[in-house]
């Protein structure tokens, strides 16, 4: 099976999930990590945010449907929706919140 499908069935199921601008796929987290599947693909998606790195959490499309942003470690971070390398663009969180 894929990863997609081995996520939904260890943790039982998608609980939430985002719409892209242009209608054309869906972004779901999972367990701390993130998928987007295009509308029309038959294969599930690959995680684009994968949990091992850290838990991802309020995830986000970009208004174009490019980019996915979401909230890590207590920064925020954005990653291409197609998948690649997850990069923080705020500063880090210090402190106790």
């Amino acid at each position: 099976g894929s990863s997609a499908h081995i996520y939904v069935f260890r943790t039982g199921g998608i609980v939430d999930y985002h719409w892209s601008g242009d209608g054309k796929a869906l972004l779901f987290p999972i367990a701390g990590s993130l998928f987007v599947q295009r509308l029309g693909e038959a294969t599930p998606s690959a995680p684009v945010v994968d949990a091992v790195q850290g838990f991802a959490t309020d995830p986000k499309f970009s208004p174009k449907g490019a980019f996915v942003s979401f909230v890590r470690d207590r920064a925020l971070w954005v990653v291409p929706a197609a998948g690649g390398e997850a990069r923080r663009i705020s500063p880090e969180a210090e402190g106790t919140v």
